[in-house]
């Protein structure tokens, strides 16, 4: 009884402390991006770590003793995992099976991660309820003294990046599911997927770039698979660069330890990214309302399943049409009022999407530099009729 009444305070204190976190369902993704970045180090070979899992990969194509040139990519592919949860016995190779070590000496690690899953049927399920939790429970805080060790970070609720990997990893091993942390570098923006605006000044207030931490869960069937407990759930973006892995935890220590690719790794001046070429793009396609996180969180899906209304278009301009490309649409329900409903979302390399629709007709304005150049009609089904991508054509 002592151990309920706890945990139920536990929870309300969380709601409480939420409330500085903006929430919202996450959205889907789907697409395939990449980035060719130089890496360079004025101390000798630069950081880098060779890598692929599914839906990453990072690759060395040169090298010299100051610079290598990295190619990353990222796919949101389905992820096709049909693990059930609680994990069955020998469902994971004994490599995996070391980072779901369990302590189970924090009483509040133990319940929190068992109340968030208790209603879980597969692993795919728990995974994404406990990171939605970490992503809408902890305020973003950098600076000295910010919590890094998972039980201040429950308590506190504050975390950097380097303390919502930790709790992620503890929460995650608790429920006996494999995770460990990751230690890389996030390059400059420039590879963000195509997201609307409000989701980019949320990057701005997470920080957009530098050393960073996020983690990595194994999936039985289909491997390890990455995850920023505060950006996105079972993928990364080629954004993320890896530098080096968790070590397998000592059952009597709840640490990280990293083998380290050099000594001075800590020291981030040495080394440095610039973005060379990208392409591909990653967009929101879907909503899943059965999750609640931080606004602009995005997850990765494990299936086909469509679970709210959307539309994706791309625009393409006929030959000789002698309008501007639009960097705009607007999304209007047919037959209401401009102002009424209206949503807008910004054209990148001719594509947008919007998302938790209702079912109907719509109008589709599209503005260059603040005029219309062309409207169209487009009818949002449920469930979807065919797949993909719309093409819209415009000019003459």
């Amino acid at each position: 009884m002592a151990r309920a009444a706890a945990l139920a305070l536990l929870i309300c204190f969380s709601i409480t402390a939420i409330q500085a976190v903006e929430l919202a369902s996450p959205e889907a993704v789907q697409g395939d991006q990449w980035a060719l970045y130089d890496v360079s180090s004025i101390r000798g070979e630069p950081y880098c770590l060779p890598y692929r899992n599914n839906g990453y990969s990072l690759d060395i194509q040169a090298a010299d003793p100051v610079s290598r040139r990295v190619m990353v990519r990222s796919g949101t592919g389905y992820l096709g995992c049909r693990a059930v949860f609680p994990l069955e016995s020998g469902s994971i190779p004994d490599e995996a099976a070391a980072y779901a070590c369990s302590t189970a000496t924090c009483a509040e690690l133990t319940d929190l991660s068992r109340s968030l899953t208790s209603t879980c049927r597969t692993q795919y399920q728990a995974v994404n309820r406990i990171l939605c939790w970490v992503s809408g429970t902890l305020e973003y805080q950098t600076g000295a003294g910010v919590p890094v060790q998972p039980l201040e970070v429950l308590q506190q609720r504050t975390a950097n990046c380097v303390g919502a990997a930790e709790l992620s990893v503890a929460l995650l091993r608790e429920a006996g599911i494999p995770a460990r942390g990751v230690r890389g570098f996030l390059a400059s923006g420039g590879t963000d997927p195509v997201l609307p605006d409000s989701f980019r000044s949320r990057e701005l207030s997470l920080g957009q770039e530098g050393l960073h931490r996020w983690i990595e869960v194994y999936y039985p069937g289909v491997g390890w698979v990455f995850s920023d407990p505060f950006r996105s759930v079972n993928y990364v973006t080629p954004r993320y660069l890896v530098f080096d892995l968790e070590m397998p935890p000592a059952c009597d220590d709840r640490s990280a330890v990293f083998q380290g690719l050099r000594p001075e790794f800590g020291e981030s001046v040495s080394t440095f990214i610039r973005l060379l070429e990208q392409g591909g793009m990653i967009i929101p396609n879907d909503v899943v309302p059965s999750l609640l996180a931080r606004k602009g969180m995005t997850v990765r899906r494990n299936s086909p399943v469509q679970y709210m209304p959307a539309y994706v278009g791309q625009v393409v301009l006929r030959k000789n049409s002698g309008i501007r490309p639009p960097d705009e649409v607007r999304l209007i329900p047919a037959g209401g009022f401009e102002a009424r409903g209206q949503r807008v979302a910004a054209l990148r390399h001719g594509v947008f999407s919007f998302t938790n629709l209702a079912e109907g007709e719509y109008r589709l304005l599209f503005y260059s530099k603040g005029n219309c150049v062309g409207e169209r009609r487009a009818r949002v089904h449920f469930p979807p009729r065919g797949a993909g991508v719309v093409r819209i054509e415009l000019g003459q």
